[in-house]
């Protein structure tokens, strides 16, 4: 014998087999293969879960996709409620240049034209001192003209072929009809 082993047991034994290579081997093949199974079982388990999970995904996507679809309006409202408010506390704060807004205005009247620009009185009298201190000219064809009833940063433009009013209320209509295309 290679050595010995001496054992110790405090409880009878009841019997006593000696496993030789060719149980060893079955015992071992037949471990590789509860192994296997198991493995197959988890690999199945982790495809479940998997397509469970994509199913999920998709139900959560569909679902943000139908509330962002049923809350574009409120979220349009709300977006073009802020512009206006950003707008008119910069307007208030004069933190606009009136003679831009005009000339962005001009660009759309037929140029050959007599033309009117009606502004708010308090934005004629920046739009001359602006033009008083660079000795800037108007056109001949254009003529200035205070108007309370216009708003300031606002202008109307008006000629032989029609009015263009240049208002805050028509540009926050812009963005609105702009986010509804693009919600």
């Amino acid at each position: 014998m290679p050595g010995s082993v001496q054992l110790n047991i405090d409880i009878p034994i009841r019997s006593v087999s000696m496993i030789d290579e060719a149980a060893k081997k079955s015992i071992s093949a037949h471990d590789d293969h509860a192994v296997q199974q198991r493995i197959k079982q988890i690999e199945q388990q982790y495809a479940s879960l998997c397509g469970t999970l994509s199913e999920i995904a998709g139900a959560l996507k569909n679902t943000y996709q139908e509330i962002v679809d049923s809350q574009a309006e409120h979220i349009i409202r709300l977006s073009v409620g802020i512009a206006e408010k950003i707008l008119l506390k910069e307007i208030s704060a004069g933190n606009y240049d009136i003679k831009k807004i005009v000339a962005h205005a001009l660009k759309a009247a037929p140029s050959q034209q007599d033309v009117v620009v009606r502004v708010n009185p308090e934005d004629l009298r920046l739009l001359d001192e602006k033009s008083s201190k660079q000795d800037a000219q108007l056109p001949t064809n254009i003529q200035l003209v205070a108007d309370p009833a216009v708003g300031k940063a606002q202008c109307i433009i008006e000629t032989d072929k029609g009015m263009i009013e240049c208002c805050i209320d028509e540009h926050l209509e812009q963005i609105r009809k702009s986010l509804e295309e693009a919600a």
